[in-house]
């Protein structure tokens, strides 16, 4: 039976009316592909109905917790130092490695990690485990989107989602800190995901993850930041339930027991919690916010039995931990970045036992931030963006001398070279 142009487009109007009234076929859920770890784990898994459709950020979690193959890359040299570092790219953040002699040139070329990121993606800061095997990668899915965090083993470039791959599981989290002997990272879950609501310890080896009594009030960024203690035994953690409303400081053992207030302030905000090398001291940076963007902060530290607070410096600070004062390995002197009188960015050391400050850089109108030591605590190595390029300089301790390294030398046609969002790790 021949069926005419009218008859066609009757027919295609009264099928149209039928999907109206009984409604639209369900899309399916992904199915998941391979067979998970058996775990042990505390809280709700979402096992969606295969009739459920996804949410947006469910669907995003399980974009980006894909783990990409390995690419090849060289062997890593024992004899020299590693260094890990982002950059923009036209599709993306990208992640580099290339090693450095002990004159701090570059051996060989950046060679490029493959971790496809979209392109709404940012990395909010990697993190190297004390024993310098793996790295800890934050990344912000969109504007206000999803915080997912991924394991990088060094040596083999492999990426691993923090709960391995297990898609079903919602694993939005904020890097909060490494376990001492690097086998655990400590992380917040974010509001909505199956780890919303507290803090949690996770192996990154077997992804078996535990609640560790740190508690988070939902829709509100409480905890802001948190370290561990030297043995591991101990977590400092800052605690503040709204904006400009003040902080509490406290310390429970990493079992989540033994929770004890260290400090409170009704209107000051804590940032940037680190122990001391030796575990006799607490540093934390403490100030007032204006608004959500930081600013000039208060360097303080405290002494683990005595409770005391004392000041340091002025410390710079924000929500990105660009500007963290990180300690040197023998816990005699903390580096900072600070404004001078003339409103200019710089390195600044002081010494803990005394006080005493001493100017290391002497940039002029360039931005400073995420300084780190070198391993015989002679020299640092910091990012400077001085309103055309970001580079990564070393400064010599004794006598201010700046030289540059030249890692950013990007193969990848695609890519920018360093800027003021790129991040970087050094490993000895």
């Amino acid at each position: 039976m021949k069926i005419n142009s009218y008859q066609f487009t009757l027919m295609l109007f009264m099928m149209s009316l039928f999907f109206v009234a009984c409604g639209s076929p369900p899309l399916a859920r992904p199915e998941v592909q391979g067979k998970e770890t058996p775990t042990v784990t505390v809280g709700v898994s979402r096992e969606t109905s295969p009739l459920t459709t996804p949410t947006v950020m469910e669907m995003v979690a399980q974009e980006v917790i894909t783990t990409p193959t390995v690419a090849s890359l060289s062997p890593l040299n024992k004899d020299l130092q590693t260094v890990i570092f982002t950059v923009s790219g036209e599709q993306g953040p990208e992640i580099y490695r290339v090693q450095v002699d002990e004159h701090n040139q570059k051996v060989g070329i950046a060679e490029q990690i493959n971790f496809p990121l979209h392109h709404l993606t940012s990395i909010q800061g990697i993190y190297p485990s004390p024993d310098g095997q793996k790295v800890a990668i934050w990344e912000l899915y969109g504007d206000g989107g999803g915080s997912f965090v991924h394991i990088l083993d060094v040596n083999t470039g492999k990426l691993t989602p923090l709960l391995g791959e297990r898609k079903k599981i919602d694993q939005r989290a904020v890097f909060l800190d490494w376990s001492p002997n690097g086998e655990d990272i400590l992380v917040l879950g974010v509001d909505g995901s199956d780890l919303s609501g507290s803090a949690w310890l996770v192996d990154v080896e077997s992804h078996i993850y535990h609640d560790v009594n740190i508690k988070q009030t939902y829709g509100v960024p409480t905890i802001t930041t948190a370290s561990f203690s030297p043995d591991g035994q101990t977590i400092v953690y800052a605690q503040s339930d709204c904006y400009q409303c003040g902080y509490q400081l406290w310390q429970i053992d990493s079992n989540g027991s033994k929770r004890q207030l260290l400090l409170e302030d009704s209107k000051a905000r804590v940032e940037n919690i680190a122990w001391s090398p030796d575990g006799t001291l607490i540093s934390f940076v403490q100030w007032v916010e204006v608004n959500e963007t930081g600013g000039m902060g208060q360097l303080y530290v405290i002494e683990t039995k005595g409770k005391q607070k004392r000041l340091l410096s002025l410390a710079q600070t924000d929500y990105y931990n660009r500007f963290r004062p990180v300690w040197s390995s023998d816990g005699k002197r903390i580096v900072l970045v600070m404004n001078s009188e003339q409103k200019q960015n710089n390195l600044y050391i002081v010494t803990v036992s005394t006080g005493q400050i001493n100017q290391v850089t002497h940039l002029q109108n360039s931005q400073i931030f995420r300084p780190v030591w070198t391993p015989n605590d002679s020299q640092l190595v910091f990012l400077a963006n001085d309103g055309l390029q970001t580079k990564l300089w070393i400064v010599s301790i004794n006598d201010s001398q700046l030289h540059s390294l030249n890692i950013n030398e990007i193969q990848s046609p695609n890519s920018s070279n360093l800027d003021v969002s790129s991040s970087f790790v050094w490993i000895p």
